[in-house]
C-alpha cells in the first residue's frame, strides 16, 4: 500500500514523497510534492491500479496518444488485412485522429475534449457514421491504454455520439450562417452552395 513520508529540502522548504511497492517486490517512489493533499492523491491512484491488478507506472502515463496508438495497431493480431489498412489510414501521422490526439500523452486526453474534437466534426459536416467509427477507434487504443495502466479509466466513457439528426441540423445551421440575414430572417434570394446541398442530402435519413 502506498504511503506518504514528509521531507525537508536542505533549504528548508517541505515536500512529499510517496513510496510504494510493485507486486513483484520491488520499491518505487515518487517526490516533489510540494502539499500533502497531492501526495496522497498520488498515494490512492497508485492504490487503485494495484487494486484492480495493474502494475502502476509513474512515467507511462507520459507516452503519447501516437505511440499507444501504434502499439496498439501491431498488437491487433486478429484483424484482416483490409480493417487493419483501414485502421492506419485513421491512425495515419496528419489524419484528424492524429492531428488532434496524437501529440497527448492518454492521461492529458479528457471527455470534454473528446466531445468538442466530436462537436468540431459535426460542424464540419462529417457523416454520424464516419465520426463514429473513429470514435471506436480511439475508445479501443484508450482502453488499450487504461489496461496497460496508463490511465485508470476511458474518457471515451459517457459520450453522447451523433445522430443523423444532428448531422441535418449542424448544415442547416451551417448554411443559414452562410447566408445573409436580415433582422434574424435568412434572405431568400441566397441559395444553398453545391456543397451544402450535397452533405445535407448526404445527412438527411
Amino acid at each position: 500500500m502506498a504511503h506518504v513520508q514528509k521531507r525537508t529540502t536542505s533549504n528548508g522548504q517541505t515536500r512529499y514523497v510517496v513510496k510504494y511497492r510493485t507486486p513483484d517486490g520491488k520499491g518505487r517512489s515518487k517526490g516533489g510534492f510540494t502539499n500533502k493533499k497531492a501526495a496522497e492523491d498520488y498515494a490512492t491512484e497508485v492504490d487503485f491500479n494495484q487494486n484492480r491488478g495493474t502494475t502502476f507506472d509513474a512515467k507511462a502515463g507520459g507516452v503519447t496518444f501516437r505511440s499507444v496508438a501504434g502499439d496498439w495497431l501491431a498488437s491487433r493480431m486478429d484483424l484482416k488485412p483490409r480493417t487493419r489498412q483501414g485502421y492506419a489510414y485513421i491512425l495515419n501521422t496528419g489524419a484528424d485522429l492524429d492531428a488532434t490526439f496524437g501529440g497527448y500523452p492518454p492521461k492529458k486526453i479528457t471527455r470534454p475534449l473528446i466531445v468538442s474534437w466530436i462537436a468540431r466534426r459535426v460542424s464540419e459536416g462529417k457523416r454520424p457514421s464516419t465520426i463514429k467509427h473513429q470514435y471506436f477507434i480511439l475508445k479501443q487504443v484508450l482502453d488499450q491504454a487504461v489496461a496497460d495502466g496508463r490511465i485508470s479509466a476511458n474518457p471515451c466513457d459517457h459520450v453522447t455520439l451523433p445522430t443523423d439528426r444532428t448531422a441535418v441540423v449542424a448544415v442547416v445551421d451551417s448554411a443559414k450562417s452562410a447566408n445573409k440575414v436580415t433582422d434574424g430572417i435568412v434572405d431568400p434570394a441566397q441559395f444553398l452552395a453545391a456543397d451544402q446541398v450535397a452533405a445535407l442530402a448526404t445527412a438527411t435519413p
